[in-house]
């Protein structure tokens, strides 16, 4: 399943801070139809942002997510994503383990 969690303001992604964004998701341990859908919706495949461990360093225990806008998010919603709280999609982003082997190369933060 894919889901996208609430609108967050101010907060900082990967490009930089964002007045409104969005988290976009899979609890799928691989990753092909998250990339499938942010093909379908106008986003990069590589433009994913990795978990990141407690040191900073990179880790495969997590989902990878995409940071959203509020127009990026009413297609994915269209486009059969499920609408979550932020607080039930930080805990699942958290419990998921993705095999990270075969993902594309993430954009540099």
């Amino acid at each position: 399943m894919i889901y996208v969690d609430e609108l967050k303001s101010g907060a900082w992604s990967a490009r930089g801070p964002q007045a409104q964004h969005c988290r976009l998701f899979s609890d799928d341990p691989t990753p092909d139809a998250l990339f499938a859908m942010a093909l379908q919706i106008g986003l990069d495949p590589a433009s994913w942002i990795p978990s990141r461990a407690a040191d900073g360093t990179f880790t495969p225990k997590g989902a990878p997510y995409y940071w959203i806008r509020p127009d990026v998010r009413a297609k994915a919603v269209a486009a059969g994503a499920r609408r979550l709280k932020n607080k039930d999609a930080d805990r699942l982003l958290a419990q998921v383990t993705v095999n990270v082997s075969n993902m594309p190369m993430p954009v540099a933060d």
